[in-house]
């Protein structure tokens, strides 16, 4: 392991949990690796390579952050790259990967497959890279090239699952294959047709978006992306006839009004407020208004339920929030606390009595008594 260099090269397009582990597991075994993401010029990617290098600097971040990756080794490994974050990096690869992994005196290669289908590829390709290796006369053989193959935790883990999944708007099902941070910087790319569509290209408006949305733990992309998908889910199980295009305009304004010049005269003074049928609707996303639930007309109830629908649900969304708690707000904890005391004792029908005790399991989880 002394002085052991491993060089772990792909698109990573984008970078995924199952990426993570092979890296977590990599560290176990060498005492630096360096992922090396290759410039796709022969594929079609859906991020620019900068992006993509971006993307995997992001998911170490998140491991540190938010103990992302395998469990097993994993508080070793995150203690190992706080003591010294030198033991993980990033590189551009340009040209050939071999070249690469040589000017960082990779000791090892390392490539990640999931299934005998990877295994065929990466076969093929590992007789290519040990040529290249050859005729370079650099001292690195087959003993030294690795097929890591990923856990069963992460086995289904894959990029190309996560970008499909995004394309279709099942927004909350690809964050099972990124980390939070990963997630809010993919979400950019498959958002900006459904918000062209929406708001007539208004490139400016789009523009404050991503500079607002982009740097922010909490209330982000993701946050936008989720209430979308459970709107979506919301009018095709329950056939609400309400104005969808509407309530979807307002799920993208609504953690952008909380700065002082995002309000609702603003939004008009833009002329946004002609393709709001009801600029109000923003507001019903606010905590504060749950306290007048009853007098809410049903779009403004059925956007309520969206927001709070982020505490119940326990497989996904609810964990991107547990993972970005740190990112709120302070006193967003008790207001969230308040909110569930006023739903229960009163008659607003915004959550069924089940998922109203599964707000309460992950507010609990929030609560700052609990940490």
């Amino acid at each position: 392991m002394k002085g052991s260099v491993a060089f772990y090269s792909g698109l990573f397009d984008p970078f995924t949990r199952g990426h993570l582990n092979i890296l977590i597991r990599t560290l176990r075994e060498n005492e630096k690796i360096i992922i090396g993401v290759e410039d796709g010029m022969f594929v079609n990617c859906d991020f620019s390579q900068e992006e993509r290098v971006k993307m995997a600097r992001q998911s170490i971040e998140d491991i540190l952050k938010f103990k992302c990756g395998p469990v097993q080794f994993r508080n070793e490994i995150i203690e190992r790259i706080r003591q010294n974050p030198e033991i993980v990096q990033v590189v551009a690869i340009k040209g050939e990967v071999v070249d690469t992994a040589i000017r960082c005196g990779a000791t090892d290669m390392i490539r990640g497959v999931r299934n005998d289908t990877d295994i065929h590829i990466e076969e093929e390709l590992e007789d290519r890279i040990l040529l290249q290796f050859s005729i370079r006369n650099y001292p690195l053989t087959r003993q030294n090239y690795h097929l890591m193959h990923t856990n069963d935790e992460v086995s289904h883990m894959s990029s190309t699952v996560a970008k499909d999944l995004c394309k279709r708007g099942e927004y909350i099902a690809a964050l099972h294959h990124v980390t939070p941070g990963v997630h809010n910087m993919m979400m950019p790319h498959y958002l900006k047709p459904k918000f062209d569509v929406l708001f007539g290209g208004d490139a400016e408006l789009w523009a404050i978006l991503c500079k607002v949305y982009q740097k922010r733990t909490w209330s982000n992309f993701s946050q936008v992306a989720y209430l979308l998908n459970r709107l979506q889910i919301e009018i095709v199980q329950k056939g609400v006839d309400s104005k969808f295009e509407d309530l979807q305009r307002a799920m993208f304004l609504c953690s952008f009004k909380k700065c002082p010049q995002e309000t609702v005269k603003w939004l008009q003074t833009r002329g946004i407020a002609s393709r709001l049928e009801n600029v109000e609707l923003i507001k019903f996303l606010d905590f504060e208004t749950f306290r007048k639930a009853e007098l809410l007309p049903a779009e403004g109830r059925l956007m309520q339920r969206c927001k709070l629908l982020l505490l119940t649900d326990m497989e996904n969304y609810s964990l991107y929030l547990r993972q970005t708690e740190k990112g709120m707000a302070p006193g967003s904890y008790e207001d969230i606390e308040d909110i569930i005391t006023y739903l229960e004792k009163s008659n607003t029908d915004v959550l069924t009595p089940h998922e109203l005790e599964l707000a309460k399991a992950n507010v609990a989880k929030l609560s700052r008594k609990e940490k």
